[in-house]
């Protein structure tokens, strides 16, 4: 089997979750006898003609062109939307509809769920992290529930049986709480870690 995994330029920039996510999943997929590819844009005639599918990372506005070029070129696909939204489903339908009404009437009025609908229903596969996140998509932009399944996301063996006793040699600290997110979204909560 060989796979691409394409995602947008901000994830090696950032190597924030999905960064690590893919180099991973890359990692124990070789070791399994997966060939992986990563995207490069420069390549990528090349690149779709050698996998067998892309795995997407992300279903948003930052990819939105290369999922609409792969649906074109019948490149098969399957996505980790990445998606969070503190609204509801009933919300997020309504936005799709509002979406969907306006988007060939308006030009160049686009809505940030619209994107992500579009995506995870050209898909063959959603593959979301949560079925919090499955609930929210399947409910919200009505994508067929058939297409899901949850890959939550892993924990390094790496922290298993972690020990504060390196961090405390290495920084002089204790009785500390260590959070190794980065301070970005709103969503991610530091504020109330810091408190």
């Amino acid at each position: 089997m060989k796979v691409l995994f394409a995602t947008h330029e901000g994830v090696p920039l950032y190597k924030g979750g999905p960064y690590v996510k893919i180099q991973r999943l890359k990692e124990h997929l070789e070791k399994l006898g997966v060939a992986v590819q990563l995207f490069d844009p420069w390549k990528a005639a090349e690149q779709f003609d050698w996998c067998d599918f892309v795995h997407l990372y992300g279903a948003n506005f930052s990819v939105y062109n290369l999922a609409r070029n792969m649906r074109y070129q019948n490149v098969p696909f399957v996505v980790n939307p990445i998606f969070y939204t503190r609204r509801s489903a009933k919300i997020v339908r309504l936005m799709n509809r509002i979406d969907q009404a306006t988007r060939g009437r308006v030009p160049g009025l686009w809505w940030e769920w619209g994107f992500t609908r579009d995506i995870c229903n050209w898909a063959e596969a959603v593959y979301p992290n949560t079925q919090a996140e499955q609930d929210i998509i399947q409910q919200g932009m009505n994508i067929p529930a058939e297409k899901f399944t949850v890959l939550h996301n892993g924990v390094s063996g790496e922290f298993q049986h972690a020990d504060a006793k390196q961090f405390e040699k290495e920084y002089g600290l204790k009785d500390f709480t260590l959070c190794v997110g980065h301070i970005g979204p709103a969503r991610k909560n530091m504020l109330n870690t810091v408190k």
